[in-house]
């Protein structure tokens, strides 16, 4: 989005057609993602998180934590998506 902003100031891009593709492209990448999830369900969280600290600290815990966590996933995957 910076490199779209310098475009744009620059005259050579229209910031509504940038600000409509980047939207359309964020909508698109997090409804993907769900649908991704939905089709793995959690047991692909597990498997991924293998390989990152959460799997480290909730390990085979995860089924007990699962329904308090399963509501904020979606948040946490669009703020990692922004990070």
């Amino acid at each position: 989005m910076i490199y779209a902003g310098l475009i744009v100031f620059q005259g050579d891009l229209n910031w509504l057609l940038s600000i409509i593709v980047a939207g359309t492209g964020a909508c698109l990448g997090v409804t993907i993602s769900y649908w991704i999830g939905h089709r793995l369900g959690s047991g692909a969280f597990i498997w991924v998180s293998i390989f990152i600290s959460i799997g480290e600290v909730i390990g085979p815990n995860w089924e007990r934590y699962h329904h308090s966590v399963n509501r904020y996933m979606m948040l946490l995957g669009v703020i990692t998506a922004i990070i």
